[in-house]
This record gives structure tokens, C-alpha cells and sequence, in this order.
């Protein structure tokens, strides 16, 4: 877990396809680059898994105040 109390994993499971799990406070909002949302759960845990895959295999993570920049894995380069 983070230093700050948080986790996260980001991977690519197929060109196009971003999923992004962790762990945070119960109930808080997740923001991922600014464009989709999710809430966490009752024991902390939220996951994205959406038709998305940014330019740069990276990803900015908002939860509460707390911003957090996560390298893709398996990522398959670049948008063009």
C-alpha cells in the first residue's frame, strides 16, 4: 500500500481496454484523468474497467485530495 494509505494497480488487458483496481476510504469517489468515475465500496475496493487507453500508457488517479500517477502495464503504446 502506498505511503499515503492508498493502493493502486492500472494494466491494459487488451489494446483498448483499461482496468484499474484499489483499495481507499469506504464511499469515496475515484476520478481517473479527469473523465470517469466510480465510487469504492463498503470495504474500500473500487475497480475501473472501461473501453479507454491513454496516450501515454499513464493514468492520474483523484481520490479525495489525494492524486496518484500509475504506470499501465501491458500497455501497447502510443494513441496516434
Amino acid at each position: 500500500m502506498a505511503a499515503w494509505g492508498r493502493a493502486y494497480a492500472a494494466q491494459s488487458a487488451r489494446p483498448g481496454k483499461l482496468i484499474v483496481t484499489g483499495e481507499t476510504k469506504p464511499a469515496e469517489t475515484i476520478t481517473l484523468d479527469k473523465k470517469y468515475k466510480t465510487k469504492s465500496a463498503d470495504n474500500g475496493h473500487f475497480q475501473f474497467n472501461i473501453p479507454y487507453k491513454p496516450t501515454h500508457c499513464m493514468t492520474d488517479i483523484r481520490a479525495g485530495k489525494d492524486i496518484h500517477s500509475a504506470v499501465i502495464s501491458g500497455c501497447f503504446g502510443v494513441n496516434k
